[in-house]
């Protein structure tokens, strides 16, 4: 009877349970289209046109068949939820500060909801050590991560639907010189 309960989607009256979601980070490569938003460079190259606004520096696009939030866990589970680090580079002369967003739209960014925006200067290591990508990851997650429990608040994005990172550049190194984006951010997937 299950299966013919997912084919008729329910209508012989029984209920249909809730899939538990799982917890995916996307980083930089995660980003599509690849050619436009696939590696740390390439978001970090959009980030240096972010001087007079929010710009779109990253997104990706919700596979078939799922759907996604950003973040993960619950808030009141200090150890089961996601944790969000971003770092902006100049890898020849320091981090680019600002505000970062998150933000979920359908496919033809008609509809956009922002879901959180952050102070980069809480986001990133703030450290004046060589200016690495590696040296950017952070050591602690309690000390260099901001928690970020799934955004229950607001509604999945299904198939099609874009997960969009915005940046607005306001202090540190020129912005001009910007060249990595580097970050780690929790989202829960459903199936």
């Amino acid at each position: 009877m299950g299966l013919l309960d997912n084919l008729l989607g329910g209508l012989g009256g029984s209920q249909r349970t809730q899939t538990p979601g799982f917890r995916t980070n996307l980083v930089p490569t995660d980003g599509l289209p690849a050619a436009v938003y696939g590696t740390a460079a390439l978001a970090g190259a959009l980030c240096a046109t972010a001087a007079n606004g929010f710009v779109k520096v990253w997104q990706t696009i919700v596979p078939a068949q799922q759907r996604m939030r950003w973040g993960f866990g619950n808030a009141a589970l200090a150890e089961n939820q996601g944790y969000i680090w971003c770092s902006i580079l100049d890898i020849a002369a320091g981090e680019g500060l600002g505000r970062l967003r998150l933000v979920q739209a359908n496919a033809r960014e008609t509809v956009k909801l922002i879901v959180a925006e952050f102070d980069m200067s809480r986001l990133s290591l703030r450290q004046a050590a060589a200016w690495t990508v590696a040296g950017a990851r952070p050591a602690d997650r309690n000390v260099d991560m901001i928690a970020l429990p799934e955004a229950t608040g607001f509604p999945m994005v299904g198939e099609d639907s874009l997960l969009i990172l915005e940046y607005w550049h306001t202090a540190g190194v020129a912005i001009g010189g910007l060249d990595s984006m580097e970050f780690v951010i929790p989202v829960t997937v459903y199936q």
